[in-house]
């Protein structure tokens, strides 16, 4: 790569939407990585993570945010994970010292070196988990129904049902792959419901 190239790329990295940091492990005495040091962040990490990169290069991440060893993620242990693998690696995942959510892809391109390129995803966690929360009420709502509710599809398939009072069911709803009733259900209520439905599709 000539000087040029090299430029470009530098400005690329430095002017782009994703957070970029790049670090080196600290070893101890066994030979074991205990910490990271920054060697480089672009303007994105400054802005993401709040912090300018004059106060976090050449400094241990321990220095940085001495309050990581409370978070319930081990963010040095699983780096050091996937700089021993050698493989590049995504995860999305809560950092609760900051109480917010990040899409993290790690790519470990030495025995002692990675960088991450990372986006705040807190507000797209958020309303996933609001979507989760409203599919789990509805659920328990239909769960609390007596009778049995069927959501089936042209090829008479079960898309979701609920348990219903009188019918011993073969397998959970957790299932979310459509099944047959001979699946789900014994055979007196699969035969009842097959001809049903046979009968409703037949009508339209």
């Amino acid at each position: 790569m000539d000087k040029n190239e090299l430029v470009f790329y530098e400005n690329l990295i430095e002017n782009a939407s994703f957070g970029f940091a790049d670090h080196e492990f600290i070893f101890d005495e066994n030979g074991l990585p205990i910490n990271y040091v920054f060697k480089r962040v672009n303007k994105a990490y400054e802005d993401i993570i709040g912090i300018q990169r004059e106060d976090i290069i050449g400094k241990r991440v321990t220095e940085c945010f001495p309050d990581m060893d409370k978070d319930n993620f081990d963010w040095i242990n699983f780096f050091a994970e996937v700089v021993k693998s050698g493989q590049k690696t995504e995860i999305e995942q809560y950092a609760m010292n900051m109480d917010r959510w990040f899409r993290v892809e790690v790519d470990p391109y030495s025995k002692t070196c990675f960088s991450i390129i990372f986006t705040d995803i807190t507000n797209e966690m958020i309303k996933l988990h609001e979507v989760e929360k409203q599919e789990k009420y509805f659920q328990q709502v239909l769960l609390s129904i007596p009778d049995i509710l069927l959501s089936v599809n042209a090829k008479g398939e079960i898309l979701n049902c609920n348990i219903g009072q009188d019918c011993k069911r073969k397998e959970p709803t957790s299932n979310k792959s459509p099944r047959r009733f001979d699946q789900m259900f014994d055979e007196n209520v699969s035969k009842r419901l097959t001809a049903y439905v046979q009968k409703s599709i037949e009508k339209k």
